[in-house]
């Protein structure tokens, strides 16, 4: 189980992204559409502007980067094909943003991703910081370090969110990157930031913070309490 959570910590850490199953299907967590920069969902409700002016990705772009995101599952060790491919079953993308079109002759091009992934079969993921710290472990091993050293919570749309800053270094090159994650109706839903240093994590982020809720949850109203009936005073007697 520890593996499949995985998947979203270390394979999209490193700035691979897995397409969505089931496109089709509008009752699944894929169930969006962008229009004029913004991406909304009609499966969890919400909607969110991604970084004026980047280019979102679609099937073809997710396809690629699944075999890119597979080999290098399975080339360092952090789980087999076959268990990659149980938990793409499980896995959703639902946004692939970057500042330049895929192919782009650039040092870094970053990524504002919006991952779902279904929890529902670990009861012990409850919120997003349950997540990232169960997965720590693993993270560290394939060189994922992580900048702090609990995940900071923070509010967004209403909703409680955990963010785990990390750093490493892939083809010779530091990379800063950011999860933005918390668990809804059985799903982790996650942004992944990748930029080449925490400025450009930092100005993503203010698109992650348009972030809103059909619905925000708030604490149930409480009922007044219910008035007790006045007790009838008998008349003192005089003496």
């Amino acid at each position: 189980m520890k593996r499949s959570l995985f998947l979203i910590a270390i394979l999209l850490l490193l700035g691979f992204a897995v397409p969505a199953s089931n496109a089709q299907q509008t009752s699944t967590p894929d169930d969006g559409s962008v229009d004029k920069g913004v991406y909304s969902n009609m499966f969890f409700g919400f909607s969110v502007a991604y970084p004026k002016d980047w280019v979102v990705h679609g099937e073809a772009t997710n396809t690629r980067l699944k075999e890119i995101g597979k080999e290098r599952a399975t080339s360092t060790g952090a789980m087999s094909a076959a268990s990659t491919e149980v938990i793409l079953k499980n896995t959703y993308q639902l946004l692939t943003a970057f500042q330049y079109p895929m192919g782009a002759v650039v040092e870094v091009n970053p990524s504002f991703m919006l991952i779902a992934e279904r929890v529902s079969h670990a009861p012990g993921i409850v919120t997003g910081r349950d997540y990232l710290l169960y997965v720590r472990p693993l993270m560290i091993k394939t060189g994922v370090l992580p900048v702090n050293d609990e995940p900071a919570p923070l509010m967004l749309g209403g909703r409680k969110f955990f963010r785990q800053d990390s750093r490493m270094q892939i083809n010779g090159m530091s990379l800063d990157q950011s999860i933005i994650i918390t668990v809804n109706q059985g799903f982790a839903i996650a942004f992944i930031l990748s930029g080449k240093d925490r400025p450009s994590i930092d100005e993503m982020f203010k698109a992650v913070g348009t972030l809103k809720f059909v619905a925000s949850p708030s604490a149930s109203p409480r009922k007044p309490s219910p008035r007790l009936p006045r007790s009838k005073s008998k008349p003192r007697r005089r003496t």
